[in-house]
């Protein structure tokens, strides 16, 4: 499980990097750019007194060279662009409730959020497997696809320490199901399985026709995901919604948990044990 996670966090190096060299551009993009917008960015201010930005300072940026000035506005330009491309992607990846504000990552126990709607997919091993082959049984799900090198191999790692920590436990079942059906076949997803030792009896791959998917995540799980036909360029990303999907024995939404945070989990794994002891 240790060996999953360290290979997990090594792949999610690649936005430090990435947010490294974002830190080194905005910094050369000048001063001013970095006070006011970045440090806004990563570092929101609590109050307007955090940022020390006098207004002689501010005024003395419109009578510099003309052309430090032309850069420095471009610089804003960019930083702005990211701001609001960086908000709607946030935006479109959590979930899509349909019960209401405040109801996604409650941290009050478990919540109805309605039912999940019949499917029927394909595993790994090739066989059909329904919404009534779960019914009865706990179940998590998640959304994955195998070339993902964004939170996919967090979510999978997370899966495999679930399976672990559930072993003597049969009536909890997980459950991944891809978001790039086209590339993902069903053996395409038996040799991602093996990499996590994936038991077969207790752990599902499913994928299927894109359309059906698509309508299963979006409204039966009430969660985003990029819908449209994928390229086939292979080194490109899919968005989709990291949260993890509790699922009781009657195929009702328990509750959606945040991969990415430590409390979320913590939090899954008491629901589970509640459901569990009915």
């Amino acid at each position: 499980m240790y060996k999953y996670l360290s290979e997990s966090l090594a792949e999610l190096s690649l936005h430090n990097i990435t947010r490294t060299l974002s830190t080194e551009l905005f910094h050369h993009a000048g001063q001013y750019a970095d006070a006011v917008i970045f440090r806004t960015l990563y570092h929101p201010p609590i109050s307007t007194q955090m940022i020390n930005f006098p207004l002689e300072s501010f005024c003395s940026f419109f009578r510099m060279d003309p052309s430090k000035s032309k850069f420095l506005l471009l610089g804003f330009a960019v930083v702005g662009l990211g701001a609001v491309l960086g908000t709607a992607l946030w935006l479109r990846l959590g979930p899509h409730s349909q019960f209401g504000p405040g109801v996604v990552e409650s941290t009050e126990g478990l919540n109805p959020y309605g039912s999940v709607p019949d499917f029927s997919l394909t595993e790994r091993s090739g066989r059909a497997v329904s919404l009534a082959q779960l019914r009865g049984k706990i179940w998590i799900a998640d959304f994955i696809y195998t070339s993902c090198t964004d939170t996919c191999p967090l979510q999978t790692a997370l899966m495999a320490d679930l399976l672990d920590h559930y072993v003597g436990k049969p009536g909890v079942q997980l459950v991944s199901i891809s978001v790039d059906p086209e590339r993902d076949t069903p053996k395409v997803l038996a040799q991602y399985a093996d990499k996590y030792q994936a038991d077969p009896r207790r752990w599902y791959f499913l994928t299927g026709p894109r359309d059906q998917i698509m309508r299963l995540i979006q409204q039966g799980f009430h969660l985003a995901v990029m819908s449209a036909p994928f390229d086939t360029d292979a080194s490109g990303t899919i968005p989709h919604s990291p949260r993890f999907v509790l699922v009781d024995k009657e195929a009702r939404i328990r509750g959606y948990y945040d991969t990415r945070e430590p409390e979320s989990l913590a939090r899954l794994k008491n629901d589970v044990d509640a459901l569990l002891k009915g």
